[in-house]
């Protein structure tokens, strides 16, 4: 249960770090900053959350990581040593799988976002487990969290995109191709990066505050 609750808290979180920016890269160009201060000047900040999805996110992440405790606590039952990252990532699949289904009943969709989640919690446990003394420390946290998500985020992309790259490699030459390539999902990955620590640091905080 404190799994789920904390997914939600964090799923909110989210969506409240991650949208307004999407939707301040999408209407400008003129750069982050100067679209905020556009944008709360005609508008106010209530524009920026115009159609933030807190409640699907929220319901998501409470269900993914609830399910993901769930299936953790059942690959782990009768062993003693911890999991590996590994099955760390296999358990985060399946709780991807279940959270995906959620979102939307296509198969594209579930398994590209299983997938993802599970390349984001074993790639997280990696680096804190490996890169940290104390793996639930807010700093091993934090950037178990961003390594984590460049990774998964990379791999959604190129899951999600695979055909169009391959189009854009074919019209333009593998060197041109594959630039335009990076540059566009260095974009989208550095974008979502404030959200993904938002949500592991308030998913962190939440359960702290519980035990």
């Amino acid at each position: 249960i404190l799994s789920a609750v904390s997914g939600m808290g964090a799923g909110a979180a989210m969506v409240a770090v991650s949208h307004p920016l999407s939707a301040m890269v999408a209407v400008s160009r003129e750069g982050v900053w100067a679209t905020v201060k556009r944008t709360a000047s005609l508008t106010g900040l209530r524009a920026l959350y115009k159609g933030a999805p807190l409640a699907s996110g929220a319901l998501s992440s409470g269900l993914c990581l609830g399910a993901n405790d769930v299936i953790r606590r059942a690959m782990q039952s009768g062993h003693d040593q911890a999991m590996t990252p590994f099955e760390v990532g296999q358990a985060g699949t399946a709780a991807g799988a279940i959270a995906g289904l959620l979102e939307q009943r296509r198969l594209g969709f579930v398994s590209r976002f299983a997938i993802s989640t599970g390349v984001f919690f074993g790639v997280s446990n990696l680096v804190r487990t490996r890169c940290f003394a104390e793996d639930q420390s807010l700093q091993a946290v934090v950037v178990g969290g961003a390594v984590g998500g460049i990774v998964s985020e990379t791999t959604r992309l190129s899951l999600e995109n695979v055909s169009a790259y391959a189009k854009a490699v074919k019209l333009v030459g593998p060197s041109a191709g594959f630039h335009s390539i990076v540059k566009s999902m260095g974009t989208q990955v550095a974008r979502s990066l404030p959200g993904t620590v938002s949500f592991v640091i308030t998913a962190s905080a939440i359960q702290k505050c519980f035990t």
